[in-house]
């Protein structure tokens, strides 16, 4: 997929003095980049690689971490727990998500949330970014969708071959090909 940039500021609004303007003081920053979304079958692993970026001069961000919510805790691994950040650096990490036999298979909307402490000098405040990514767990992977279409080839075969002819199975089996053609396994 496509990566996916976001950029969170926090801002201070100061008065000037007289005048009753304010002006927006920019005080922290931190990017996320991964792809918005992951597509795994049951029984697989996949990783989602997530990297968070300091634009803030004269600023380190400290005790980075990711989380993941929207699904189940226990089958997600992220690395390192935690990692400083100085100016102009970007740390990578990776986020394992497990999909057992059990786990439904659907679309979940997960939101990844990243937490930092920014400080310059004397400065020093907690920040939070949220971001959104998308991951469809599958039931069904190509290869049993293959064994499945040609095992459906092989004993319509059999019944031609003794005479028996059904255009609705040619037909399904043209649409289970066409559905193996565009990715969709669970069709197939």
């Amino acid at each position: 997929g496509t990566p996916v940039t976001i950029t969170e500021t926090q801002t201070v609004s100061s008065g000037s003095g007289g005048g009753g303007s304010s002006a927006g003081v920019t005080l922290f920053t931190i990017d996320l980049q991964h792809a918005p979304s992951i597509a795994m079958n049951k029984k697989e692993t996949a990783l989602l690689p997530v990297n968070a970026t300091n634009p803030n001069k004269l600023t380190k961000l400290s005790n980075v971490t990711l989380s993941l919510d929207g699904y189940s805790p226990v089958l997600i691994s992220i690395s390192p727990e935690k990692a400083d950040i100085g100016f102009n650096e970007t740390k990578q990490f990776l986020v394992e998500i497990r999909a057992p036999a059990y786990i439904e298979a659907k679309e979940y909307k997960l939101t990844l949330k990243a937490r930092a402490t920014a400080a310059t000098g004397s400065l020093s405040k907690l920040i939070q970014k949220s971001s959104q990514v998308s991951l469809t767990i599958r039931s069904v992977n190509e290869s049993s969708a293959r064994k499945s279409v040609i095992g459906v080839l092989n004993v319509s075969s059999e019944l031609m071959s003794e005479g028996i002819e059904s255009k609705l199975i040619l037909k399904y089996i043209e649409d289970a090909k066409a559905a193996l053609a565009a990715g969709d396994y669970e069709h197939a």
